[in-house]
């Protein structure tokens, strides 16, 4: 029954952990300590500061990779090293490669985030703008459709809906260039206002008449195949008077003729924002990717409306959106926390960024091939970044009932356990040090304290007074009952870092330990 009344009850590890894991992917140990020291306000308001520079772009990491040991030269003589972003399509083994290249980049700016909302709202972005990084604009398009959503984080969704419109990855995926007066197509119109725009739900009554005549008004937003750019031609547009129906308020776009017909693309997009049901839509997609799955009568009155009336008094800005969500009281319900299957991303991102993974920092292949690594474990739990399964995007978070629960199955239960247990004995040439690992905590020497803060930033449930807390910290004592035996332990490797022997003792137990904590079905939750 909470809403979104400002949030007034304790703010301490449980509260900052919720909240980074929501915002972020993973709450890494500093980042915990950094948000303790701030008050809720301080924190959200950082969280949703978005970074003054965007990381550099991708880079070709391909040259010589050849399986048949034949020199491999990039179709733009883009030599190693070097950014492909700007090139042609290319031939289709360089656009392969670039493809592998993007991914790779896109999971290590997951890894690499700062303290900053930014990289999961682009995800966000990237999942209700549905297109494939395959579609036929090729890789420098789909790099430039993620830069467009990293420009747009928080520009008005009129801005972004308008981009995304011409943007070629779009073009070419729902067919936007296929669209002129002489053969229409109602792919694009139709999701920009079923998936996009309005959704389908009981509240959107759009027409299919409402789809020919916005299919009318997209004619002629094509390409310029050469430079692969968004181009309009006027000679292909339909520059009859398009009537939409009473969801719209009858209202007719005059068709206009030359240049001056690709505005009526931004009167459509108005018409669209000037629904109620618009802001609802895109603020119950908000909810179900940052709070819970549900939404009953209750939430929607208490929560999703008094949200979409701040989105549209805002310009159809999301960042007050968050900033009212973020701080509320509902956001920090015991109802919503640790309420939510972990996504492969924040999985396997989360894992890597919580438990200080070391990345390789040389060959450029080799570091390339670590994050793709990322990606396709990620991919084979159900989740690739930039690749949902179809145009309506992740079915986790619209298909119900099932909802979130679709991330774990049969299949791709095996798959979580397995990531971390090759993480954690070994995996990427030892990228885990479980002592690195434990050593982000400040108070290591005390089991109670170190466990208990080990166990407050990965699981989001109170274990700490049940048996369960007991039997984590006997790995920790081998079984011994006094607590020096782990303390006299990490104090002996402390004062001796160099010293193999002591390092492996304290190595083995925490490696036990983090085994044991990430088997819990406590841990796939968040």
């Amino acid at each position: 029954m909470s809403g979104l009344n400002p949030y007034t009850g304790t703010w301490g590890r449980r509260q900052v952990v919720h909240l980074l894991k929501r915002t972020l992917y993973g709450a890494k140990p500093a980042d915990v300590e950094y948000f303790l020291g701030k008050t809720i306000t301080q924190s959200v308001d950082e969280l949703l500061t978005l970074p003054g520079s965007a990381p550099a772009p991708p880079l070709n990491y391909y040259e010589g990779l050849d399986n048949s040991g034949t020199p491999m030269k990039d179709a733009d003589n883009v030599p190693k090293g070097s950014t492909w972003v700007n090139g042609t399509y290319g031939d289709g083994t360089t656009n392969f490669f670039r493809g592998e290249s993007l991914k790779a980049w896109w999971i290590s700016n997951l890894v690499n985030q700062g303290r900053s909302i930014q990289e999961k709202m682009m995800v966000f972005w990237s999942d209700h703008f549905v297109t494939e990084l395959k579609a036929g604009g090729g890789a420098t398009a789909a790099y430039r459709l993620i830069e467009l959503f990293r420009t747009h984080t928080f520009s008005p969704l009129r801005t972004l809906m308008i981009e995304v419109s011409k943007n070629p990855q779009m073009l070419h995926y729902l067919n936007g260039y296929l669209n002129t007066k002489f053969s229409p197509d109602e792919n694009y119109g139709r999701e920009l206002q079923e998936l996009f725009g309005v959704g389908k739900g009981s509240g959107s009554q759009y027409t299919e008449n409402d789809v020919k005549e916005a299919a009318r008004i997209l004619t002629g937003h094509s390409l310029d195949w050469n430079a692969q750019t968004y181009k309009f031609f006027d000679t292909l547009h339909d520059t009859g008077d398009k009537t939409f129906s009473a969801f719209y308020g009858n209202k007719v776009i005059t068709g206009k003729s030359g240049s001056a017909g690709a505005g009526e693309l931004d009167e459509l997009v108005d018409m669209i924002l000037a629904t109620d049901e618009c802001a609802k839509f895109i603020c119950r997609k908000i909810y179900r990717y940052f709070v819970y799955h549900e939404i009953d009568a209750t939430v929607e009155t208490n929560i999703i409306e008094p949200l979409a009336t701040i989105y549209r008094n805002n310009s159809y800005n999301l960042k007050p959106v968050l900033d009212k969500l973020l701080k509320s009281e509902h956001f920090y319900d015991a109802s919503v926390v640790g309420a939510q299957i972990k996504t492969p991303l924040d999985l396997v991102v989360g894992f890597a960024r919580e438990n200080s993974i070391t990345p390789p920092s040389a060959p450029l292949e080799t570091v390339y091939r670590f994050y793709l690594d990322l990606y396709y474990t990620a991919y084979i739990q159900a989740q690739a970044l930039g690749d949902p399964p179809n145009v309506a995007g992740w079915p986790a978070f619209y298909q119900g009932p099932q909802y979130y629960q679709i991330w774990i199955n049969s299949d791709t239960l095996p798959k979580r356990i397995n990531y971390t247990n090759y993480m954690l004995y070994g995996g990427y040439n030892n990228s885990f040090d479980p002592v690195k690992a434990a050593a982000q905590f400040s108070n290591v020497a005390d089991p109670n304290q170190f466990l208990s803060d080990l166990l407050g930033d990965m699981y989001l449930i109170d274990i700490l007074s049940t048996t369960v807390f007991l039997i984590k910290k006997q790995i920790l004592l081998s079984g011994q009952s006094s607590d020096s035996y782990w303390s006299d332990a990490w104090n002996d490797y402390i004062n001796n870092p160099g010293d193999t022997t002591k390092k492996q003792v304290v190595s083995t137990r925490l490696q036990n330990l983090y085994v044991y904590l990430t088997q819990s079905p406590h841990y796939q939750i968040f």
